[in-house]
């Protein structure tokens, strides 16, 4: 949707009523602050990225906004300063996809990630990988002690690892 140099909404469109929920007659020349939450609004994002995409063309952010509901959802938004046909300022272009399943997935993989790390630190382990097309060797630093590498020593090759292991 586009919108004034003001921020007010100025175009609607089908995408603006699945997206965000609201119909054409409530969203013309609505703030596009209303968009943002409240801890953005008190930080004044939605006025940083309007001055952004004004003096550099665009703005880009990954960011909560809200739905007519009230609703959050996971946003890349994407805002583009207009000019008219005399390259006189006259407004943006505003495009937001939802991003909140891949969102929620990410931080889903990243809590994992975490709780893995704490179980191999408290379970005193650690992550060796080997790349076998390559031949090298990756381990952590909970596997590097216990192999007993010193400060800034690798393990290169299987061999080198091996050579690190009892034989018992």
């Amino acid at each position: 949707f586009m919108v004034d140099p003001d921020g007010r909404a100025t175009t609607w469109n089908e995408g603006v009523h699945r997206l965000l929920g609201y119909e054409q007659r409530e969203f013309l020349r609505q703030d596009s602050r209303m968009l943002f939450t409240p801890e953005d609004r008190a930080r004044q994002e939605p006025e940083r990225e309007l001055r952004t995409a004004a003096e550099q063309g665009r703005a880009s952010d990954d960011r909560w906004l809200l739905r007519k509901d009230g609703s959050r959802f996971w946003a890349t938004g994407i805002t583009a300063r207009l000019n008219d046909r005399a390259g006189r300022f006259i407004g943006f272009s505003k495009v937001f996809r939802d991003r909140t399943d891949e969102k929620e997935a990410h931080d889903r993989l990243r809590d994992s990630e975490e709780r893995l790390r704490v179980a191999l630190r408290a379970a005193r382990m650690g992550i060796w990988r080997w790349h076998l097309p390559s031949n090298t060797q990756r381990v952590d630093g909970s596997m590097a002690r216990l192999l007993g590498l010193g400060e800034g020593e690798v393990v290169e090759s299987y061999e080198q690892f091996r050579e690190h292991i009892h034989p018992d």
